[in-house]
């Protein structure tokens, strides 16, 4: 580890990641498209944080008027345009709200998209 970090790499803690809350509100047809294809949003947001080495994928909740997935990433700014575009053209979802919570599992979340609406999970 130590040459790692010699090299450049930086060791990083749990406590730097960021709690981000990635919300979409669906018609019928748009929440059955992703309730289907939830392995494959849930794989693909994973490879995402991974491959830009900025964060993991932790869980999804499917509740009656709104969909959540929450991420954990180090730097929520390089993530929310990415995020916001997947689920606009992969399944047609334009009413997408993103927070970071203040905590990790905190209920207020600081408005990310649409930049400075913040809202409660």
């Amino acid at each position: 580890m130590e040459a790692k970090v010699a090299d450049g790499y930086r060791l990083i803690h749990e406590q730097d990641f960021k709690e981000v809350v990635v919300q979409l509100t669906c018609n019928e047809e748009q929440y059955d498209a992703v309730w289907k294809s939830r392995t494959k949003i849930e794989e693909d947001l994973e490879e995402f944080l991974g491959v830009t080495g900025n964060g993991y994928f932790l869980e999804d909740d499917y509740g009656p008027e709104a969909i959540e997935f929450v991420l954990h990433v180090l730097d929520p700014s390089h993530i929310v345009e990415a995020v916001v575009e997947y689920f606009k053209e992969q399944y047609d979802v334009t009413q997408i709200r993103m927070g970071q919570a203040k905590v990790h599992y905190g209920r207020r979340l600081i408005g990310l998209y649409p930049a400075g609406k913040n809202f409660n999970r």
